[in-house]
């Protein structure tokens, strides 16, 4: 990749998705292994393969999506539960493995992206505390940004009190 490109200066892990619906009695460890593949594996894999060239520069941002559902499981959503807490130590253990390097690692929490912008076209208690495309948008950039340099290791919440 570096021989392709230079460098690299940004990892954002936007990759997700969601399994669920039955209590973990009744779930099948298939619907387990899908969410840590999706949420753990797909995130070792890219902080492997970027990571190193990050330190590299000196400089680097690194931004995954998760979920306040990691450290607050809903029922009949465990498997997702679980591959997205997994995905938060990960990279947490990563943002103070990387302290001094210039590189930092931060989570943006999001319950439900709201890739329709209902909350704003027909506003309701349900999707009162999703997170639009613009919201998650100027938090990454402000992630990504010089003025964000003492900011490692965060997990900051878009999805309000609801």
């Amino acid at each position: 990749m570096a021989a392709k490109f230079g460098r690299a200066d940004i990892l954002l892990h936007l990759v997700g998705g969601w399994t669920g619906g039955k209590t973990l009695l009744e779930a099948g460890a298939d619907q387990l292994t899908f969410m840590l593949n999706q949420h753990i594996w797909t995130s070792f894999n890219v902080i492997q393969a970027f990571v190193p060239l990050l330190v590299k520069n000196g400089w680097g941002r690194i931004v995954m999506i998760s979920s306040p559902f990691a450290s607050r499981p809903v029922a009949k959503g465990g498997p997702y539960a679980i591959g997205k807490a997994g995905q938060e130590a990960l990279l947490l253990t990563l943002s103070q493995e990387l302290k001094g390097t210039g590189v930092t690692a931060n989570l943006l929490q999001a319950k439900t992206i709201d890739t329709k912008r209902e909350k704003v076209s027909t506003p309701s208690a349900e999707n009162s505390s999703w997170t639009t495309p613009e919201e998650l948008t100027a938090s990454i950039l402000y992630l990504l940004s010089d003025e964000a340099t003492t900011v490692n290791g965060a997990k900051i919440p878009l999805y309000g009190s609801s």
